[in-house]
């Protein structure tokens, strides 16, 4: 048995309706924490590759922000693990939907 609720909101922010969480929606919340994980640490690591062009010492352009801010906003939406694996697709030796890194 379940032992969570779910809350579904409406376009407003606002609570709609609570209910229990079944078996296989706990076992996806899991699954998709997870999967959550695995790439925010891809996501972290990008950031960090870039960290020190963002020292208040220098100045980032201004398409180092922007994929910056892509990186931080990757997850965004993500509410299934189908979308969370479709982010993390990895072709010719590269994520294809991960934002690509400007030249410094």
């Amino acid at each position: 048995m379940a032992n969570d609720n779910i809350t579904i909101y409406n376009g407003e922010g606002k609570p709609e309706t609570t209910r229990e969480m079944t078996d296989a929606e706990m076992n996806d919340r899991t699954s998709l924490t997870d999967e959550l994980s695995i790439l925010r640490t891809f996501r972290n690591n990008l950031l960090a590759e870039t960290d020190y062009l963002a020292s208040s010492d220098r100045t980032l352009s201004d398409d180092m922000k922007t994929y910056r801010q892509s990186l931080r906003d990757m997850t965004s939406g993500l509410d299934t693990i189908e979308k969370v694996k479709e982010k993390m697709k990895f072709a010719d030796g590269k994520y294809v939907n991960f934002p690509v890194k400007p030249t410094e």
